[in-house]
């Protein structure tokens, strides 16, 4: 068979473009069509599913019109058999009910825990301001929800309340919810070809990062016309994922605490009550939280196929959407024509081993080994990791950087853990190709880098419900929980690429599915594995486990490719994912591995290491009188714990002074000073560091501009007690990361600048 291959997406992983397609699309504010029945009967559907469809068109960048199907499936929130393994508790009924006086805004609510099944509501009349409320003078008390007669017919909503919990409002979250039905959105790109083969599902979920930035719309039509001349291509949003009703929203933002080092209990205590918290609202709204899970998800997009019309599906599983992807294929097998699973994640392997992350660290080391620039500066990566990891489990550091909104300067404590969940997750994407650099910058005594990504994980954070208990029904077996508790103790990230997810199970009610649903999925069904190598969450292991059950399998490895390799190498993958999805026969492929260059990043400072050091030492804290000791200090390398630096000097309420002068290039130079508690430091007679105050430790870096030429450097230090610490580093800047900046002193630009520096962003109001 002939067809069209695409190429050209680079700029976003496919799962962006599914987001944008459905935001486009519910902000167009498509009308409902008139609903179409699934018949009785359909596998895996019931006779109460409803569709509805509308045509839709969209405008590409070019200004080509695409002509697509905006489709709204209704199906049951509970789907037999398939709910939780242990029901969640139950949560005593309302007997009162307080007579309603007035309305404003509502900002509490009784909570009701059961309703009568609704007929959703397919029609809403915009939202309409409310002037006045008759009250209600007076209201039956409700003693029994069973006695409540079953609505049929409900009047458009002109009034949309709020529930809150703490903190932001959902606006007419749980109110517009039902409690019996879910409501997915589809898109449909109807085929080209006079006679089409069977359609290409696309199923994609993105758990773990909800709010990833959109991409313009050209993008996601690039993929699908793949396979549009030869099928219909239906882009699938799953219930509590891309336009469905109910969105599982958190109220309010999670902010873990800054003035600690992470904790991983800690942690877990607190999203788990976050979590709790929000679980307790929807299921008091009337929402079975258990229900969104992969099974159900399977059974919906199955109910969705026999409501189309489609005896069978092409599935395409991207990620978290490849693990519903291979239930379809175990629990409705005859449905199912051919699978390709991107980024494949299988029932049990949502807990990731941490002897995979291990084999991935020793791969991005040999890469290191193997770069000309980085190598003689990290001749050993992993060393280096267990150096810095070592040192931040010892002494947390805390470090001084300026939140990315308010500018405002904040301080962050940062321990072991900060740095390993760090870690971990920079393995799933390209942001690992910076790890050897962030940790040489790590050994050198700066810590921006690890303050800025751990400040922007435990402030503002918003969930989206369904992450957790979707993760949490999938769950892990027994034996997965053995091996990875096993092998954490012998990796240097332990178990952080797991982070506290699975600890959380018990505040959503631990909707376990149970082992048979993790079970080996066996199917007949032809099958495309793609995988990258340097992947943490998906990685290339994965298919090793999963094709045994496989009947009819075909690899493909992405060498170097990331939990981002749709955008990575999809040049490469096009023609592979066309030739295997609409090839009839179906024949070997030609290619079974692709490349992708790794961009590591360069080491960008330089240490000076030629400085010496005349270091007085005062037995008092503020240098006051004679020094107690004068030597000669190659470097300013210390940690004394909660002794000092001789026998002469007091563990407490000591003081030293160092000084040197040096001759130095011109340049930017970066100066770490790490200090328990206070430090000062000038360069020729300009303080430029001042922070003269008792404290643990903490990590403070500037960065100056000298000219050529010798120069003259004071540091003070005094300890207070407790702990001892004084480390400082200098290196030069060797290029720009952010923004080469030159400063002038005249509106010209003329002659030489003054100061020349990197600048992270450009974002001053000098007044």
């Amino acid at each position: 068979m002939t067809h069209a291959h695409t190429s050209g997406l680079r700029s976003r992983p496919l799962a962006t473009y599914l987001t944008l397609l459905f935001a486009l699309l519910l902000a167009a504010g498509v009308p409902p069509a008139a609903p179409v029945h699934a018949q009785a009967g359909d596998a895996g559907s019931a006779a109460d599913v409803r569709i509805q469809r509308a045509p839709y068109m969209l405008e590409t960048g070019a200004g080509r019109p695409v002509r697509a199907e905006w489709i709204q499936v209704v199906t049951p929130a509970q789907w037999p058999g398939l709910g939780p393994v242990a029901a969640p508790a139950a949560v005593t009924p309302i007997t009162a009910v307080t007579p309603i006086t007035a309305v404003t805004q509502i900002t509490a609510v009784t909570l009701i825990t059961a309703v009568t099944p609704i007929t959703p509501v397919t029609a809403v009349t915009p939202i309409t301001p409310i002037d006045a409320v008759t009250p209600i003078t007076a209201v039956t008390p409700i003693t029994s929800i069973d006695a409540v007669t079953p609505i049929t017919a409900v009047t458009p909503i002109t009034i949309v309340t709020e529930l809150t919990t703490t903190g932001t409002p959902v606006t007419g979250a749980a109110a517009a919810a039902s409690v019996d039905t879910v409501s997915t959105a589809l898109l449909r790109f109807p085929s080209r070809a006079a006679t089409p083969g069977p359609p290409v599902f696309i199923l994609s979920a993105d758990l773990f990062e909800p709010n990833k930035p959109l991409p313009d719309v050209d993008k996601i039509l690039e993929f699908v016309a793949l396979f549009n001349d030869d099928a219909d291509v239906v882009v699938v949003g799953l219930r509590g994922f891309a336009d469905a009703q109910p969105m599982l929203r958190c109220a309010g933002d999670y902010n873990a605490t800054l003035d600690e080092a992470a904790d991983k209990a800690l942690l877990a205590a607190d999203l788990g009550a976050y979590f709790s918290t929000c679980d307790e609202f929807w299921r008091n709204g009337g929402v079975d939280t258990a229900a969104f899970n992969a099974a159900a998800m399977a059974a919906d997009v199955n109910a969705a196929r026999a409501a189309l019309g489609y005896a069978t599906v092409k599935l395409v599983g991207i990620d978290f959407g490849s693990q519903i992807a291979l239930e379809i294929a175990r629990s409705y097998p005859t449905t199912v024509d051919r699978l390709a699973l991107i980024l494949p994640i299988g029932p049990d392997q949502l807990l990731k081993l941490p002897a995979n992350v291990q084999s991935q660290l020793e791969r991005l080391a040999q890469l290191v080994q193997n770069d000309p620039q980085l190598a003689p500066r990290i001749p050993d990566f992993l060393a280096l990791m267990t150096q810095v990891l070592t040192r931040l489990e010892a002494q947390p550091v805390t470090v001084t950087i300026r939140d990315p909104a308010t500018r405002a300067p904040v301080d962050i404590t940062l321990g072991k853990y900060d740095l390993q969940l760090v870690t971990a997750r920079a393995l799933t994407n390209a942001t690992q190709w910076s790890l050897p650099t962030r940790y040489y910058e790590m050994g050198q005594g700066d810590f921006t880098w690890l303050a800025r990504q751990a400040y922007a994980w435990r402030t503002g954070i918003t969930a989206n419900l369904t992450n957790l208990t979707a993760l949490c029904a999938s769950g892990a077996s027994a034996e997965r929980r053995a091996q990875a508790d096993a092998q954490a103790p012998a990796t240097l990230l332990g178990d952080a690429i797991n982070a506290v997810y699975f600890d959380l199970c018990t505040a959503v009610g631990d909707p376990d599915l149970g082992d048979a649903f993790r079970s080996e999925i066996t199917t007949d069904a032809p099958t495309l594995f793609i995988a990258g190598t340097m992947d943490a969450y998906a990685p290339v292991a994965n298919v090793e486990e999963l094709a045994a059950g496989f009947a009819n399998v075909q690899t493909v490895t992405v060498n170097n490719g990331t939990h981002d390799l749709l955008d990575e190498a999809m040049p490469e993958l096009a023609p592979i994912l066309a030739d295997f999805m609409l090839d009839d026969p179906l024949t070997p492929l030609a290619v079974t591995s692709v490349a992708v260059a790794p961009a590591l990043e360069p080491v960008r400072i330089e240490p000076v290491t030629t400085l010496v050091w005349r270091g007085q030492y005062f037995n008092n804290r503020n240098l006051q009188g004679d020094p107690t000791i004068v030597r000669d200090d190659p470097a300013i390398d210390f940690d004394w714990g909660e002794g000092s630096p001789s026998p002469d000097i007091n563990p407490d309420n000591f003081s030293v002074r160092w000084t040197t002068t040096t001759d130095l290039p011109a340049g930017t130079y970066r100066v770490s000073l790490w200090v328990d508690d206070g430090v000062r430091m000038w360069v020729d007679d300009v303080l430029v560091v001042d922070q003269w105050l008792e404290g643990t430790a903490r990590n403070f870096i500037t960065d100056i501009n000298l000219v050529r030429g010798p120069h003259n450097v004071r540091i003070e230090y005094f300890e207070a007690a407790g702990l001892a610490l004084a480390r400082m580093t200098v290196a030069r800047v060797e290029n720009y990361p952010e923004w080469r900046t030159e400063y002038f002193d005249n509106i010209d630009l003329a002659g030489a600048p003054v100061v020349v520096r990197n600048e992270q962003s450009i974002n001053y109001n000098w007044g």
